[in-house]
């Protein structure tokens, strides 16, 4: 460890001494940005060794941003509370490395979940659903105009992104159904999800954790509990999960059956009389675990056109994207798209929640995800992410998702 310090620290001092000789002197800007955004380093080496960072990562931003004033990209990099963190400290700070199967392993065969679906379920039935025709789904859907506009959290150097996420997503769903805007409990889940075998801020967690502790025990409000005095059996409970619907990517398929569902009524959402089933992506289930489905060779195709239907008819999604590159993390706006960033399930290694989508109000119409974050209001815009969509599940964001019905 001491030998990667030295290391990282004659590098840093090799990029000051070059940036000096180019006569690039940004020490002002250095100290605007700390007092900006209470950065405070007490130690001058470490102060030293953020200012060049900092250096390092002006200078990325000034070179991606010329490439956007020339038309040659489609989005502009800027200063956030991010910028003075190395890509890899921003990894292990802010992403995980466990996408949703790492969960459900081995180790935690003995958790609480796991007893409790033991006991109580006795048998469990999973629909397959229509694809809807393309021209049959809304064009464009926002549900921030619908009135979901909760605040953004960040995540402050906790792995937690799969709870915000989700709450999110939870929160959006009940506005949906009740036209009341409530603040879910992320103390509550952070301290109590370990009983169903989940992590912490150190390691990340599992999104299908979160849904089924909403469906097992609830989630109490933020404002009705303290910070320090969570129990994890005593809050009042106000949020509860009936159903939960999860798109599964899987390849080899033995059987498929189909069947219609009606979907639920809100007068909030798009309605059409034409529009009576949700996507073959979706698996419908009062308890499920992701082991079982496995076993079963159950195959469900999961996609961008099935993630757009869900959002349609239903509402926003929680979905597992790949968020580890500088231009995802230094994003200020425009439609993202990194050709670096991946596509596939085992490289995803953050969560969002997708709250609609549509085309751009420019010469290009390009399509788009809405994304909101969880890196504050000083990230992308005011918190959100125009996404490109429809082009090869970019950053993989059709890949995995999931969303509730409830209760």
């Amino acid at each position: 460890m001491l030998y990667i310090n030295l290391i990282l620290l004659f590098y840093l001092l090799h990029l000051n001494w070059m940036l000096l000789l180019k006569g690039e002197n940004i020490e002002n800007k250095w100290y605007q940005y700390c007092n900006n955004f209470n950065k405070n380093y007490s130690l001058p080496f470490e102060d030293t060794i953020r200012q060049n960072i900092f250096k390092e990562t002006i200078n990325f931003i000034k070179k991606h941003n010329k490439k956007f004033q020339n038309g040659l990209v489609s989005y502009d990099l800027g200063i956030n509370h991010l910028s003075d963190l190395t890509n890899y400290e921003y990894f292990q700070k802010y992403l995980q490395y466990y996408y949703y199967h790492n969960i459900n392993n081995k180790n935690n065969k003995n958790n609480l979940y796991d007893k409790i679906l033991k006991r109580k379920i006795q048998q469990r039935k999973i629909k397959f659903h229509q694809m809807l025709p393309r021209s049959d789904i809304p064009e464009t859907i926002n549900w921030l105009k619908y009135g979901y506009k909760n605040k953004i959290i960040d995540q402050e150097n906790c792995k937690n992104s799969y709870i915000l996420a989700s709450i999110s997503t939870m929160e959006a769903h009940y506005y949906i159904k009740y036209k009341k805007l409530i603040q879910l409990s992320t103390n509550n889940i952070l301290k109590c999800i370990k009983r169903l075998g989940n992590f912490d801020c150190n390691i990340g967690g599992s999104i299908e954790r979160i849904y089924q502790y909403g469906m097992l025990f609830g989630i109490p409000l933020e404002n009705n509990i303290e910070k320090n005095n969570i129990t994890c059996r005593n809050e009042r409970k106000s949020f509860y999960i009936k159903k939960i619907y999860i798109s599964i990517p899987m390849i080899n398929s033995t059987t498929t059956e189909t069947t219609t569902t009606r979907l639920p009524s809100s007068s909030l959402s798009p309605s059409s009389s034409s529009l009576s089933s949700i996507a073959n992506a979706l698996v419908e289930s009062k308890l499920y675990d992701m082991n079982i489905i496995q076993n079963e060779n159950i195959i469900i195709n999961s996609n961008e056109i099935a993630m757009q239907q869900a959002i349609a008819f239903y509402g926003p999604v929680t979905a597992a994207i790949d968020a580890r590159l500088d231009t995802f993390r230094l994003y200020r706006g425009g439609l993202y798209y990194d050709s670096n960033c991946s596509s596939t399930l085992n490289e995803t290694n953050h969560f969002v929640t997708v709250i609609g989508y549509g085309k751009m109000n420019d010469n290009t119409g390009k399509e788009y995800w809405l994304i909101r974050n969880s890196f504050g209001n000083d990230w992308g815009v005011n918190g959100y992410m125009f996404l490109i969509r429809n082009l090869n599940n970019h950053c993989g964001i059709g890949t995995y998702f999931i969303y509730p019905e409830v209760a």
